[in-house]
């Protein structure tokens, strides 16, 4: 009976951590229940390896007994997920201008943002100033519409997963949502290029997670790329 126990809690934990991995990523589910059905999938994984480990020391049934021991690598990405996240500071929105945190326009019509509060919580910028002291905003040579145009060519092929849903010259801002590649979590970013000293002007990039306290480092991670990408271009 207790094999049979096994098998069958091993199976719907490798099954649930299947179908909210798939499901999230091909857009069947949302990503909250993606990550949700995921961690209730390495909890049944822990409770099959409970009971594999009693059928090894009782039955010896050795080949059940690997096998349930199998259902903790659920556990064990849930778990490195875990420590990611704890590396990086519980926040979701991230600016490279603190003083003037260039504000959504776009986003505040996506139906998917109906009810979010899209401004820049206060209490953010002190955790940024400690955290994220070298992610600053990058000044580039050009005049404002040659270093817009620049900039919209570089979101466009260097912002992954992007789509522009936004694109305002007269302001010099575009805004965009980024798809992330597993679960498909939807960040808002904006770019906002204004002219600084005679021939150069400063880039703002601001990136924000719809959903979670935290972001495992992703929303600064775009913006330190995109600059990078910038920086190196001719």
């Amino acid at each position: 009976m207790l094999n049979k126990v096994t098998l069958i809690l091993c199976a719907l934990s490798f099954l649930g951590a299947i179908a909210g991995t798939v499901g999230a990523n091909r857009g069947f589910l949302p990503a909250s229940a993606g990550m949700y059905l995921l961690a209730l999938s390495s909890l049944v994984g822990m409770l099959a390896a409970a009971c594999a480990m009693t059928v090894l020391f009782t039955t010896k049934n050795y080949p059940v007994a690997m096998i349930g021991l199998l259902s903790l690598l659920p556990f064990f990405t849930v778990a490195a997920l875990a420590i990611q996240a704890s590396k990086f500071p519980l926040i979701n929105d991230i600016s490279t201008n603190l003083e003037d945190v260039p504000a959504f326009v776009k986003a505040l019509e996506l139906p998917e943002n109906a009810g979010r509060d899209m401004a820049y919580p206060e209490d953010f910028k002190t955790v940024v100033k400690e955290h994220y002291q070298g992610l600053t905003a990058l000044t580039l040579d050009g005049d404002p519409a040659a270093v817009f145009t620049k900039v919209r060519a570089y979101a466009e092929k260097h912002i992954l997963h992007a789509e522009l849903t936004r694109i305002d010259p007269e302001k010099l801002e575009i805004e965009g949502v980024v798809s992330t590649r597993v679960f498909r979590w939807k960040d808002d970013f904006i770019l906002r290029v204004r002219p600084a000293e005679p021939g150069k002007c400063i880039v703002d990039m601001r990136s924000k997670s719809r959903d979670g306290k935290g972001d495992l480092g992703a929303n600064a991670r775009r913006i330190e790329n995109f600059f990078e990408a910038l920086r190196s271009a001719p």
